[in-house]
């Protein structure tokens, strides 16, 4: 629920933002989700703190796990 509240924030903060400096909606959305669905995955990790094992089984573990040593967050 922290992960999703979170994200949530975030999403709104950067969407309305950008918003207010490119009057392009779909530009604002298109950043807003990804810097909102990347801030979803910092969150989860720090919340639930998975191992390695358990993020390869989600779906596209392996990318996830690419991403998340990337951002060095694992």
């Amino acid at each position: 629920m922290l992960a999703s509240a979170g994200m949530g924030v975030v999403a709104a903060v950067v969407y309305y933002g950008l918003h207010l400096l490119l009057p392009s909606r779909i530009l604002c959305l298109g950043v807003a989700i990804i810097l909102a669905g990347l801030t979803y995955l910092v969150l989860f990790v720090g919340v639930s703190k998975p191992t390695e094992a358990q993020i390869r089984r989600l779906p596209m573990g392996g990318l996830i796990l690419k991403v998340l040593k990337v951002i060095r967050v694992l």
